[in-house]
């Protein structure tokens, strides 16, 4: 491939961390790892990955005893993480929580980032350098700093995602229920919305609805034949063709490891309707553009 930066990105709760994961083990990617996250300053740190490939990594960072114990290795091993620290700290920036619409780097974050990243791709001995980022898009950020990156966006029904959401742990104890996830991210008109109907999820549907009408419209700005949207439902139909088109996009060698990856990884399949009948959601759902 002519370039090595590949960005995986979409709205979170969205199955991304599931093929991310599977993506991660193939031998010519290398990636932020949560130790890098947990010493943001320190990148020599991310030569523990060296310690072991991606297949040893993630094998044996996956792994559990019986009685559904932590395995000790699952606790330092090091794995692919989205990093927010490492990101937070090199774009100079509140990159995690910042909405970051259409913003392009300073030529200060463009060489702190380059820096960072050239400098973890080099002692990975790796050739490519793989990120799973989701929430905002970011894509006009991170195209500016890296030109011609790749860009896989995983999408999936949106009333999944955000039934998900409501589901998840962190996002109630973080405040998702009450207040914005991230700054600035909606609009005069959102907030109306919401002021009128406080429900959780409609405060989820309205940053849900921008991340994704953010997204598309980015996506617009940059080379088409740099970008792949794969839907999660028809990955989980079938996930050794989607992932082989991803390998195929991406100009990647299929990797045997990567198919046995997906026939240990448990993949539940099962579909279900949330918010039916909530005119509320399905209005705020209609707004959304591709």
């Amino acid at each position: 491939m002519a370039n090595n930066t590949i960005f995986m990105i979409g709205t979170g709760r969205n199955g991304s961390t599931l093929i991310s994961d599977i993506l991660a083990t193939h031998p010519d990617l290398t990636w932020v790892s949560n130790y890098q996250d947990k010493f943001p300053k320190y990148l020599r740190i991310n030569l523990v990955n060296n310690l072991f490939s991606n297949e040893e990594q993630n094998k044996l960072g996956s792994t559990t005893n019986t009685k559904n114990k932590v395995n000790y290795f699952k606790r330092v091993i090091p794995r692919h993480s989205e990093a927010y620290n490492f990101w937070n700290h090199y774009s100079q920036q509140n990159f995690a929580k910042d909405f970051m619409a259409n913003q392009e780097a300073s030529q200060k974050q463009k060489q702190s980032l380059k820096r960072a990243v050239n400098q973890l791709v080099d002692q990975s001995g790796k050739s490519i350098f793989f990120a799973k980022l989701t929430g905002p898009p970011r894509v006009t950020f991170l195209e500016s700093v890296f030109p011609d990156s790749y860009f896989i966006h995983i999408t999936r029904d949106v009333k999944a995602v955000i039934n998900s959401y409501l589901k998840s742990f962190y996002w109630e104890k973080g405040g998702g229920f009450e207040k914005p996830w991230w700054n600035n991210i909606l609009t005069s008109e959102d907030w109306k919305i919401f002021n009128e109907d406080q429900r959780p999820e409609v405060l989820a549907a309205l940053q849900i609805k921008n991340i994704l009408n953010q997204t598309y419209n980015e996506l617009k700005q940059i080379d088409q034949t740099n970008q792949i949207t794969l839907q999660y439902e028809n990955f989980l139909a079938n996930p050794e063709k989607e992932l082989n088109s991803i390998l195929g996009f991406l100009n990647l060698a299929e990797n045997q490891h990567l198919n046995k990856k997906i026939a240990k990884k448990k993949i539940y399949k099962k579909q279900q309707n949330f918010f039916e009948g909530d005119d509320t959601i399905n209005k705020i759902i209609s707004t959304i553009k591709q």
